[in-house]
């Protein structure tokens, strides 16, 4: 089982604590967080709509 959160600046949630707990595969928002400032900063250096810095 995975649980993920999208809490991009908190690391360790209180459903990540208690999935782990539990055994669970855990994911935190910081992977999202950073794919979402790479394509930001794609578009705003004018590239292909979609397409990461």
């Amino acid at each position: 089982m995975l649980v993920a959160d999208i809490a991009a600046l908190a690391r360790d949630t209180e459903l990540l604590k208690l999935a782990r707990q539990r055994g669970a595969a855990t994911s935190d928002g910081r992977d999202m967080l950073e794919a979402q400032i790479a394509l930001i900063a794609g578009f705003a250096a004018g590239c292909e709509a979609g397409k990461p810095l």
